[in-house]
């Protein structure tokens, strides 16, 4: 059996690429072992076939994972962090006149200690020199970090850099030496079956050794701006049977920027995006539905300076085609800030290509551009405002809620904080004015009904304008 080589898909994914072949299948010119018996003459015939059924296909399987697990399971370390967090303590005066609530209890609830927290993870070495690769959600805010290689040694870590957006973590052991590594391949040759092993740290049991296959490629599952998961059933997510991991190739381009500067710098190019509908297709003057539809265009941003507008059909950006309109968020934030980059798109049924000079999106996020919209208070007991560029990156349309009055109509239906508003009455929803608009316009007695996401779900509500 032949075997591919060795690579990392993931974080803590490994990959070893089996080629099919087919088992069961006889020779034509070779005799066939031990052929059936002749029928006997007394024996009754059996009916002739009336349909003829294709022979199975076997698939080569490997016969162990143990000379891979050896290959690789000395760069995977384990690491523990420690937080210190201050605990407020009861204060059952909580209730009373401040100035009452001072005189008998002075402290006022403030900090009286501070407690420890701890958290476990795992990642892997990248290099020989002592730089391992984890999730950012495993050291965020940690004020200590110890990490646990393969050999038992426990060596000190502090973070070299940091990407929330893509949830990636390089450390590096405090301690100089020769370490074991992980070589880092090709995510994009990864087919769907491919056989995949997962090294972990599961509950702080050390390694765990698990195997399965790749069951899909490219997923979205809202966990960011740049969802491009793996899914794989090696990664067993809460019992469920469905892991994710984030492709290598994804790391591998921000793993410079990491090591030199601390952080990630991405392009921005001013736009919300969404799915292209057959009839948006169609009113463009294409027969498919592949590209990122213009939801919106940033004021200011390097869409509008490039005369990109709201409705634009984009097909193709800086010589990649989009299949889908998720694609398009991950191919500008490879690009840095500054730099060009050409556009494809349609306005209007005809083809247009324009040069865009990207901004950054710290830049973006932080105000100077486009901010976040305007907020609306006051509907129904809701306050919503509208996406901010980094949100409308990965969100297609809608407005967040920022409070729910307690004992307002909003509430009874059960909306809450942090839910994206997405459509009203069967309508899109594209910002907080028009929201407030499409409100305004219910007449009396007529009922409301709300479809909005509330992490990767989505829920309908619905009330009666009173």
């Amino acid at each position: 059996m032949t075997r591919r080589p060795i690579r990392f898909l993931g974080l803590v994914v490994l990959g070893v690429l089996f080629p099919l072949t087919i088992k069961g299948c006889a020779d034509p010119e070779k005799p066939v072992d031990n052929p059936p018996p002749e029928p006997s003459a007394e024996a009754p015939q059996p009916l002739p076939q009336k349909f003829s059924y294709p022979q199975a296909i076997g698939v080569a399987t490997p016969d162990s994972f143990a000379e891979l697990v050896g290959k690789v399971k000395p760069a995977v370390v384990n690491i523990a962090t420690t937080k210190e967090i201050k605990v407020r303590r009861f204060s059952p005066w909580g209730g009373v006149d401040p100035f009452f609530r001072d005189y008998l209890d002075p402290s006022g609830g403030r900090p009286q200690a501070e407690k420890q927290s701890h958290s476990l993870g795992t990642g892997f070495l990248v290099n020989d020199h002592g730089d391992v690769l984890t999730n950012n959600h495993v050291v965020e805010g940690a004020d200590e970090i110890i990490v646990k290689l393969d050999d038992g040694r426990e060596l000190g870590a502090k973070i070299v850099g940091r990407d929330s957006k893509l949830d990636i973590a390089l450390l590096r052991l405090e301690k100089s030496g020769a370490y074991p590594s992980a070589n880092l391949g090709d995510s994009s040759s990864l087919k769907v079956g491919d056989w995949v092993v997962a090294i972990g740290n599961p509950f702080g049991l050390g390694h765990t050794v698990t195997a399965g296959i790749v069951s899909a490629k490219g997923r979205v599952i809202g966990a960011g701006p740049y969802d491009d998961f793996i899914q794989t059933d090696a990664i067993v997510a809460s019992g469920q049977g469905i892991g994710f991991a984030i492709p290598i190739n994804m790391v591998k381009e921000i793993l410079p920027q990491l090591t030199q500067s601390g952080k990630v710098s991405r392009g921005w190019l001013g736009v919300a995006i969404a799915d292209v509908t057959p009839e948006e297709a169609k009113s463009g003057g294409v027969d498919s539905t592949a590209g990122a539809l213009v939801a919106e265009v940033v004021p200011g941003g390097p869409a509008e300076a490039a005369g990109i507008r709201q409705g634009d059909i984009i097909l193709a950006f800086d010589g990649e085609t989009l299949e889908k309109s998720h694609e398009l968020p991950a191919l500008v934030a490879r690009k840095s800030p500054g730099s060009e980059a050409v556009v494809v798109f349609l306005q209007g049924g005809k083809k247009f290509e324009r040069k865009v000079t990207l901004r950054s999106l710290d830049e973006a996020e932080g105000g100077v551009i486009g901010g976040a919209g305007g907020e609306v208070k006051g509907l129904f007991g809701l306050t919503v405002r509208d996406l901010n560029p980094s949100e409308r990156q990965s969100v297609q349309r809608g407005v967040i809620v920022t409070g729910v009055e307690r004992g307002s109509l909003a509430e009874s239906a059960g909306l809450q904080e942090g839910d994206l508003l997405i459509e009203l009455n069967g309508r899109p929803i594209r910002s907080a004015g028009e929201f407030k608009e499409k409100l305004d316009s219910v007449r009396q007695g007529e009922v409301v009904r709300l479809g909005l996401a509330r992490g990767p779900y989505m829920y309908y509500f619905a009330f009666r304008k009173e």
